[in-house]
């Protein structure tokens, strides 16, 4: 302490002000996506997805049924600072994306100088994944922290040779694997990379290697742990996912992933990554070093390959399954930039970056006032996009009309559809005691039992009289219930509202 008491305001301030000045455009960039950001999540509510995981994040596990742990305790991180608030989410959200772009630009500038970096963070911010789809904070967001530290390591090693390196990429790739089960990609990435260049093939035979393996493994053992004392629930979840689909035409699902990652990752961009990366590959040196530049190229194309077969039969062609390729592809095509840049090729990147962001600007707009006012033809039970909106006024309707009615809060809410349950639980007053549970998904409700839900603890919400409110009324007959209705609200303080809900409460 003695050391900084003499310290003046300008002794401190000093070292921030030469960061800014030494990297401009990242602090730059990260407070203008900083404001828009904060703009527009005034208007909507976190993914249930998001509310999903704040839940886990009160009732801590070394798994869950769908995802290992890492994205509750993130969240638990954030909020046991924070508070438990709709703020803190978005905060941890956007500080979350922050150290993603952050990790990116330090690499890239590492690997290949500061225009490269530069030009990274400004083919990032072209994609939908990397604006609007930073408002989410998911199991991969974490998991992308994680893929980083690892690259880095990785690309450290082959610059080094030092065997430490493969250590620590352990380390991280166990903590990427606490994050999301993809994690294993990675790996998958560094023995294609070691195959595919014959100067790295006498890595099958590093002992380090397998050493980092196994840190690795330890550090995700506790996941494994879990699932053995938990019927292997997570696992059978994710293979039950990618198992073969028989009710589609074939190809379809390979389609839709494609399509899904042109969307999200800029469909100029994407090609032009695939490209570069391919170009590299061929240019490479066959019996030489490996470069930094093939070696990013092989991770990068290593899990956009496998996912592209994998949904050739397999079902849920979700696109962001690809974030870790166009995240890894995105560095090398930064240096590729930077590189025509140099070379008189300005007005080709100009043309290509610009049409990007033009192209994400639009749609990025047309996305945000579908959300706030519905245009598209988009059927409203299948419109994703409705789930984020609303439910400030549906959660504070919900609560006057179960106080006009002399009704306390309830301490469980319980929908069939776990976005319903999740946005009531977060805005409902006093929501750090109310949990969700899920009739669609069962397995959901670890932190949720059925046996701690009693007629006095508990209300019963549905948003679809025709469908939902069926299986809730079936639900609570099965345990002996009859189920008095509360009435349906559809009004708020300011109009009509979005998502009407019907109430019940159940009754011996």
């Amino acid at each position: 302490m003695a050391r900084f008491s003499g310290a003046s305001p300008a002794d401190v301030l000093q070292p921030i002000a030469r960061f800014i000045s030494r990297h401009p455009v990242l602090v730059a960039g990260l407070a203008v996506h900083a404001l828009i950001i904060s703009l527009v999540n005034t208007a909507v509510s976190p993914h249930p997805d998001v509310i999903d995981h704040w839940m886990q994040s009160r009732m801590l596990s070394w798994s869950y049924y769908e995802h290992p742990p890492m994205i509750a305790w993130w969240i638990r991180l954030f909020t046991s600072v924070l508070g438990e608030s709709e703020s803190t989410l978005k905060f941890a959200a956007w500080v979350t994306n922050a150290l993603i772009m952050a990790g990116a630009y330090a690499l890239t500038l590492r690997l290949f100088g500061s225009l490269a970096a530069v030009f990274t963070l400004v083919l990032l911010w072209a994609t939908q994944f990397f604006t609007l789809g930073t408002l989410v904070l998911n199991i991969d967001s974490v998991m992308l922290l994680c893929w980083l530290g690892a690259l880095a390591c990785w690309m450290k090693y082959l610059e080094t040779n030092n065997p430490r390196w493969l250590l620590w990429m352990g380390v991280a790739g166990g903590l990427g694997g606490l994050s999301k089960y993809v994690m294993v990609l990675f790996y998958l990435g560094v023995a294609v990379t070691c195959a595919m260049v014959p100067s790295l093939r006498r890595e099958f035979k590093n002992p380090y290697q397998y050493a980092g393996g196994a840190i690795a493994l330890a550090v995700f053992s506790p996941v494994l742990f879990w699932n053995a004392t938990h019927d292997w629930v997570s696992f059978r979840h994710q293979l039950a996912k990618g198992g073969v689909d028989t009710h589609v035409p074939f190809g379809k699902h390979l389609l839709e992933f494609t399509v899904g990652w042109w969307l999200l990752f800029s469909v100029v961009l994407s090609v032009w990554a695939i490209a570069e990366a391919a170009g590299w590959i061929r240019r490479a040196h066959p019996r030489g070093r490996v470069e930094p530049e093939t070696a990013l190229a092989w991770m990068g194309l290593t899990p956009l390959v496998f996912f592209s077969i994998a949904f050739i039969l397999g079902s849920f062609p979700d696109p962001k399954y690809a974030d870790t390729a166009f995240l890894t592809l995105f560095i090398l095509l930064g240096h590729s930039a930077a590189l025509a840049w140099q070379q008189r090729g300005q007005v080709m990147v100009t043309w290509m970056v610009g049409s990007a962001w033009l192209i994400n600007l639009a749609l990025g707009l047309m996305v945000l006032v579908h959300t706030l006012r519905p245009f598209l033809p988009i059927p409203a039970q299948a419109d994703n996009s409705q789930q984020v909106v609303g439910w400030h006024e549906t959660g504070q309707a919900v609560a006057d009309h179960l106080i006009n009615q002399g009704v306390p809060l309830p301490q469980y809410v319980v929908s069939y559809f776990y976005p319903l349950a999740s946005q009531l639980a977060l805005h409902l007053p006093r929501h750090p005691l109310a949990f969700s549970h899920s009739l669609e998904r069962p397995l959901r409700n670890l932190w949720s039992p059925d046996q701690a839900l009693t007629t006095n603890n508990t209300l019963f919400f549905c948003e679809q009289p025709e469908k939902d409110c069926r299986w809730i009324a079936g639900y609570a007959a099965e345990r002996g219930w009859k189920l008095v209705s509360l009435g349906r609200v559809t009004e708020g303080r300011g109009g009509p509202l979005r998502h009407p809900i019907e109430i019940y409460r159940p009754m011996p």
